[in-house]
């Protein structure tokens, strides 16, 4: 693979002239730099095409975006349909802690066997543990990656330096759709999956012909096209309310509900997850909403009152910005700069 550093000498600095620029006779005052990350860039505009043709360096070998994504892209270990039985079976049997956990969060039996939830095995560093499992189709029949939501019941593992709440490893940004009546019209999108099986629950009790979907990858991102085009019809999106504020004064459930609603390119709407004046819960979520005694009617009510995101060509930084998935398919199969092993 090309390395810049075997044809152009950097001083302490990592700066250096341009080959190019002494070609064309601009200004030298070490305009080539090379980046921590391996790249190299000219401050007057040169490519690295003409960084390349000034040396008298044509392309020997590409490496393929394929062959990339092949060596770095981990891969979530796959399930069958008889092993997520199993695990639910497990999870329904006595009174365990996982059990108990859930049906404080509103969960009853029949729908933790609705929603194909489990108990699985989740180690901890070196110590053993607990998990819940949440089933995700891989896309081929009958196979399922295992999303697990480690141990929330347990004080001890969650005091271990190890522990992490969510273990996901391997599985890609994708769309669950618990809840998909046959002729559905439209998505309720919600933040996590609890609040999916919740809100599907209700919708499935009252023979609603509306989806539910959450993200395995959370508010934070968006999956891609392919994914969202899974969801039928407009997109309602019910976000987490009265979040903390970032450091930078970025709400988490509004700046995702909007990131979402532009994506969907017009199918998609913020609807107002139903919430009491003067609330002082941080986070206020469906679920919170379902427990508070908010009925299909109050969040119908709020669909109804769903509004669209600005649009790009409203924001004119919206309009010059692109999506990772975006950049992603479109990114060149070679990248000539790259610094051999960095």
């Amino acid at each position: 693979m090309f390395d810049i550093r075997d044809y152009i000498e950097f001083d302490k600095s990592g700066r250096a002239d341009c080959p190019s620029c002494t070609l064309d006779k601009k200004p030298r005052n070490k305009n080539l730099s090379l980046l921590r990350k391996g790249g190299y860039v000219c401050y007057r505009g040169c490519t690295p095409e003409d960084i390349k043709a000034a040396l008298d360096i044509r392309p020997d070998r590409q490496v393929t975006k394929a062959c990339f994504e092949a060596r770095r892209q981990p891969v979530a270990k796959s399930y069958t349909a008889a092993q997520i039985e199993a695990h639910t079976k497990t999870l329904l049997a006595g009174n365990n802690s996982a059990k108990r956990w859930l049906i404080n969060r509103g969960f009853t039996g029949p729908m933790i066997e609705w929603a194909r939830l489990g108990l699985v095995d989740q180690r901890i560093d070196k110590k053993r543990s607990k998990a819940i499992s949440i089933p995700y189709p891989t896309g081929v029949e009958g196979e399922f990656y295992l999303k697990k939501r480690v141990a929330p019941w347990d004080a001890e593992a969650q005091r271990h330096d190890k522990y992490i709440p969510w273990s996901q490893y391997g599985i890609p940004s994708m769309v669950l759709i618990p809840y998909n009546p046959e002729g559905a019209v439209q998505t309720w999108l919600c933040e996590g999956e609890w609040d999916a099986f919740r809100l599907g629950w209700l919708l499935k009790e009252a023979g609603e012909k509306i989806a539910v979907a959450c993200f395995s990858c959370g508010a934070g991102k968006v999956p891609t096209y392919k994914e969202l085009d899974r969801m039928p019809g407009e997109v309602k999106i019910w976000y987490d309310r009265n979040d903390r504020p970032t450091k930078t004064g970025v709400i988490p459930g509004d700046a995702g509900a909007e990131k979402v609603a532009i994506a969907l390119k017009g199918r998609g709407a913020i609807s107002r997850v139903p919430m009491p004046p003067e609330c002082d819960r941080h986070g206020w979520d469906v679920s919170d909403a379902i427990n508070a005694g908010y009925s299909l009617k109050d969040f119908n009510a709020a669909a109804e009152a769903a509004r669209a995101p600005v649009s790009e060509s409203d924001n004119p930084l919206l309009a010059r910005g692109k999506w990772n998935c975006d950049l992603i398919a479109n990114a060149p199969d070679f990248t000539p700069f790259l610094v051999t092993d960095l």
